[in-house]
């Protein structure tokens, strides 16, 4: 079956903030009130520094900005993982 051409706008949603593997692992901990322990091991060849995506066109094109903190996000997800 033949569809026709997407069309539309893409655009990175998120706070223009980045937020480090380590800091997401202990949000995540602490909501989850886990006491496991990460194991930590050095950055694998080839991994960037960082990245974080632009929210310059959400925010000029949309007027549309972030509210919520990544914790925030993580009580969501764990309020709602929980709930199952």
């Amino acid at each position: 079956m033949d569809q026709p051409p997407a069309t539309g706008e893409t655009f990175n949603v998120g706070t223009g903030h980045g937020t480090t593997v380590l800091e997401m692992v202990e949000c995540i901990l602490e909501v989850a009130d886990s006491d496991l322990v990460p194991e930590i091991v050095g950055r694998r060849a080839g991994d960037p520094p960082s990245v974080v995506a632009s929210v310059d066109k959400i925010r000029s094109t949309l007027g549309w900005q972030a509210v919520h903190t990544i914790r925030d996000m993580v009580e969501s997800a764990w309020g709602a993982h929980s709930a199952r």
